[in-house]
């Protein structure tokens, strides 16, 4: 039951990164990616980003290392890295980007916080949480010295799944669905209100965790009504639609085919290649 909750629930952030993506290349124009003037959408789609990074710790608290994660975190570090030297860049400037900038954002960079935070996670989950919680202070204190794209997101995907384990409880649902719901509604109606440019940490935690909760909410209802999902890899996944989104826009095929045509693709991809991932594994 639990298992095929979390496969609807992976289908959902899928779905909405399409969405998101969708905004963002095809129907803007997007001139602030986390704050206001984009589309309403755009604004209810901000936490994706983020509940992507901390969907890897929904109803998991611990993390094994296999072959299958290995290659994948691999595989996640390789492509941004990749695509600098590619661009005859030095690779430490991935680690320039500022989370407040408004220039075009090195592309896969949300993989390296990703690798980070999930090898952070695995080397001290065994360990007391004060020293988790120490782990994210120190990442945190770095994002605030060096205001630098990655070790923000490092320092929110530690926090948020230290947070996860609570928030995803049977314990007060009825107010955690009001206190989620309102932090969404808010934010929408505040980042236009103050014509916000880029959300804060605190904000950005707050509203991707509300996300995520109804998400996960959502998909625990609509498993109780017997509709069940096949097990895909949200990586892939991610991986072939922004391939897929980049390369269309490059070719202006820029129209809602072109979105389900995305979707298509990247679904059976995402199916496929962790089958064969399975198979290579054994």
């Amino acid at each position: 039951m639990q298992n095929n909750v979390l496969k609807i629930f992976y289908f959902m952030i899928c779905v909405a990164m399409i969405a998101r993506h969708a905004d963002y290349y095809f129907f803007g124009p997007v001139i602030y990616e986390f704050g206001y003037l984009q589309s309403s959408l755009g604004k209810v789609l901000i936490p994706v980003t983020a509940s992507f990074g901390l969907s890897f710790w929904v109803r998991r608290d611990k993390l094994n290392i296999d072959k299958a994660l290995l290659i994948r975190l691999g595989l996640a570090l390789m492509i941004p890295f990749s695509l600098v030297i590619f661009k005859e860049r030095s690779l430490l400037d991935i680690f320039d980007y500022k989370v407040g900038s408004y220039a075009k954002k090195p592309q896969f960079i949300i993989l390296i916080p990703i690798v980070i935070s999930i090898l952070l996670s695995v080397a001290f989950q065994n360990q007391h949480r004060f020293i988790q919680i120490l782990v994210f202070c120190v990442c945190l204190l770095l994002s605030m010295i060096t205001e630098s794209f990655v070790t923000h997101y490092v320092a929110l995907f530690l926090v948020g799944r230290l947070m996860l384990t609570t928030i995803m409880s049977n314990k007060f649902i009825f107010l955690k669905w009001a206190l989620s719901l309102v932090t969404i509604l808010f934010s929408v109606i505040f980042i236009d209100f103050f014509e916000v440019r880029r959300i804060n940490f605190l904000w950005e935690l707050a509203f991707s965790l509300s996300y995520i909760f109804i998400l996960q909410s959502f998909a625990g209802k609509i498993s109780q009504i017997g509709v069940s999902f096949v097990s895909f890899s949200v990586l892939y996944f991610y991986i072939t639609q922004a391939c897929l989104f980049t390369f269309f826009n490059y070719i202006s095929f820029n129209g809602i085919e072109a979105v389900f045509i995305v979707a298509a693709i990247s679904f059976f991809l995402a199916f496929y290649i962790k089958k064969i991932e399975k198979k290579l594994i054994r």
